[in-house]
């Protein structure tokens, strides 16, 4: 049972330093600017070279 317990509460602590990370401003702030940024560079390859 003891072993059980243990398991339990280490699998609780890795899976709240996840959602902590993601609920971390900065973390998400820089996924936002990789989204915008690969979003951006994909626009302006998909101009044509004339414009």
């Amino acid at each position: 049972m003891q072993h059980y317990i243990h398991l339990y509460l280490t699998i609780k602590h890795h899976f709240s330093d996840i959602s902590f990370y993601w609920k971390d401003d900065r973390v998400m702030t820089v996924i936002k600017k990789l989204c915008a940024f690969s979003r951006i560079r994909r626009a302006g390859k998909s101009l044509p070279d004339a414009a």
